[in-house]
């Protein structure tokens, strides 16, 4: 896949976390376009191109780096959703989450999660982590192609 292609969306309400991640995705120099949301309601209008989200602002995530821990909708909530929606569903999910406890990894993995990863506790593990997560999906996984754009069904839409 070409590097200018690669796309990757962050779903983290902490400015402080968004900003390590930010640095170890430059660190790593993948070269894909990150976008960074700070909640749940947030991360499905992006996905599903509800203002003020648009194609050409809000492109398809190649995956979707999503804590657990979000404000308006949960982590687990957000996951729920997008498994529901028939557009959006086959978007790998990733959970990066501080949380280590087993009911929370089995419920997001029974709920459609394709990866469950505890944030580390520093940046260079962050780099680590960046770096082989971004090597699997780009370099080894055959991801889905994008679906077209354009709104999801109303009953796929998020709740005002």
């Amino acid at each position: 896949m070409p590097a200018s292609s690669r796309v990757v969306l962050v779903v983290e309400d902490s400015p402080a976390d968004q900003e390590i991640l930010r640095r170890a995705f430059r660190a790593v120099d993948i070269g894909c376009d990150l976008h960074m949301v700070l909640d749940g309601e947030a991360a499905l209008c992006y996905l599903q191109q509800i203002a003020p989200y648009r194609p050409a602002t809000a492109p398809q995530p190649d995956f979707i780096l999503l804590d657990l821990n979000l404000p308006n909708l949960t982590g687990r909530e957000v996951l729920e959703r997008i498994r529901a929606n028939p557009r959006i569903r086959h978007i790998p999910v990733i959970i990066l989450t501080t949380t280590q406890a087993p009911n929370e990894i089995l419920e997001c993995y029974r709920l459609g999660a394709n990866c469950f990863i505890t944030k580390p506790p520093s940046f260079h593990d962050f780099v680590d982590l960046i770096r082989a997560t971004s090597t699997y999906w780009f370099q080894f996984a055959n991801l889905p192609p994008h679906s077209p754009p354009g709104p999801a069904p109303l009953q796929d839409r998020p709740l005002p």
